[in-house]
């Protein structure tokens, strides 16, 4: 077996982006990057903010990416 580490690319998503990261956090990654460089602080700690709680309650560690500010 192999660890993965995803790094995440919202633009990519057909569905919607927090439904898919509850999808690749069930399927228990070694971790989820947050890496939405295009977003402006203020939406970046928003949205980052619930996918720390999707990865907290599926106990996949979340690793914010960008902004030193929000992790």
């Amino acid at each position: 077996m192999f660890d993965l580490l995803c790094l995440t690319d919202r633009t990519l998503c057909r569905e919607p982006f927090l439904d898919r990261v509850a999808a690749i956090a069930a399927a228990r990654p070694r971790a989820i990057v947050l890496r939405e460089k295009d977003l402006p602080q203020d939406q970046y700690q928003t949205l980052a903010a619930q996918a720390l709680e999707i990865c907290r309650q599926a106990g996949v560690p979340c690793v914010l990416h960008t902004f030193v500010g929000a992790a």
